[in-house]
């Protein structure tokens, strides 16, 4: 695979890690990641953190093993342990989608209505494969039983959470650093083409970031 066959397959495969907890996904981008000398992602660091925190904390006793920790028993379901708290892995896909568009040049108000438009399109489409973008999951039960669903799928409400969650924007706006940088122009179009298409609004743009200014957002 070339280095953005890689990219994409990283972007991919944490997607799936977040969505499902399978320690599986994580290794795998763990891999592809070392081995192509490119970051790894942050949601997939944490997770092998948080797993040898815990396998420290009972020092090895069993049924606290580390293949019970990171779930890798055969027939053995995902592990609580390492899967992303809800709300923060649905902030963190809409802000990556968000700082993606902001970095080719959309306002804050456009990319937010995007990834608004994309969260409801993808929940409505398939409730039971997405209830983890679903903010009524997040356990807070209200008259209505979804007390801030409709709120949450705002642009204005997105905006809020990046406001209240600015290093999990900053950390989002990394990763869309990471992936920009190996997008040709024709990748870049087709992203903004898709969009676009959700919102179905035209849109005022600034120019894009350049290749050094990306660089500067990855080492920042």
């Amino acid at each position: 695979m070339d280095r953005f066959e890689v990219l994409n397959n990283i972007e991919i495969y944490t997607d799936k890690f977040t969505e499902t907890g399978s320690f599986s996904h994580a290794m795998q981008v763990f891999c592809w990641a070392r081995a192509n000398g490119l970051p790894i992602p942050e949601v997939i660091l944490d997770a092998i953190e948080k797993g040898f925190v815990e396998w420290g904390k009972h020092d090895g006793r069993k049924g606290k093993g580390l293949d019970d920790i990171f779930g890798l028993k055969a027939g053995k379901g995902n592990s609580s342990v390492l899967s992303p708290g809800r709300k923060i892995a649905r902030n963190k896909k809409l802000f990556t989608i968000m700082a993606k568009l902001m970095l080719l040049g959309w306002s804050e108000k456009n990319a937010s209505e995007a990834a608004s438009r994309w969260l409801d399109e993808q929940y409505t489409a398939n409730p039971g494969k997405y209830r983890w973008l679903n903010h009524a999951n997040s356990g807070r039960k209200g008259k209505d039983d979804h007390p801030e669903e409709k709120n949450l799928l705002t642009p204005e409400s997105i905006l809020r959470e990046r406001k209240k969650n600015k290093q999990l924007f900053a950390e989002a706006e990394r990763d869309a650093a990471q992936s920009l940088i190996f997008w040709d122009d024709q990748k870049k179009q087709a992203v903004e083409k898709f969009y676009l298409n959700l919102i179905n609004v035209s849109i005022e743009k600034e120019n894009p970031k350049t290749a050094q200014e990306l660089l500067e957002i990855l080492v920042s």
